[in-house]
C-alpha cells in the first residue's frame, strides 16, 4: 500500500525464542520481536535515506501488532491483507497488485514464505484462490480483523 504495510509473520515457539541469547536482555518476547521489527525499519530508512539523498523519518508512527491465536482468524487475517490493495482501489483485481504475497502463493514460485503451511490452512491452493475471490466479504472480515 502507498501508506502503510501489512505483514504476517509466524514466530517460533516460545520455548525456542527462549534459549535465544538475546531474548535474555529483553523483558518479554514482544518486546524482542518489537525490536527487530524497529531495527528492520531503521535500517531501511537509513538505506531509502542514503539513495534519496535525504534525512528524516520514513514512517510515522510505530506499528501495530496482533497475536493470531486462531486458525479462523488467521485465514481471514490472510484475506484481509490480500485483498486490501482491492478494497482501496488500488487495483481492481487481487492478482494484479504486484507487492503482495498472493502471487507467490498461487504460483509455482521459489520463496521463503511457508507457502505449504498457507496451502493447508485453506485445504489446497484451490480453496485458497475461491475464498480470496469473495470481495464481498471484505467488510465483514474487516471488522473481524480491526476489532
Amino acid at each position: 500500500m502507498p501508506n502503510h504495510i501489512h505483514v504476517l509473520i509466524r514466530t517460533r515457539k516460545e520455548s525456542e525464542l527462549n534459549q535465544l541469547e538475546k531474548i535474555s536482555t529483553y523483558k518479554n518476547i514482544e518486546l524482542y520481536i518489537s525490536k527487530q521489527f524497529s531495527n528492520l525499519f531503521s535500517s531501511y530508512t537509513q538505506a531509502f535515506n542514503k539513495v534519496n539523498q535525504r534525512r528524516g523519518n520514513l514512517f510515522i508512527s510505530n506499528f501495530q501488532r496482533k497475536i493470531v491465536d486462531n486458525e479462523i482468524y488467521l485465514d481471514n487475517l490472510i484475506f484481509y491483507i490480500h485483498n486490501n490493495p482491492v478494497h482501496h482501489n488500488f487495483v481492481s483485481e487481487i492478482e494484479d497488485w504486484k507487492y503482495s504475497s498472493y502471487q507467490i502463493y498461487i504460483f509455482d514460485q521459489d520463496t521463503f514464505l511457508e507457502k505449504e503451511f498457507v496451502n493447508n490452512l485453506f485445504s489446497n491452493k484451490n480453496n485458497f484462490i475461491e475464498f480470496h475471490q469473495n470481495k464481498q466479504e471484505f467488510d465483514k472480515i474487516s471488522q473481524l480483523i480491526i476489532e
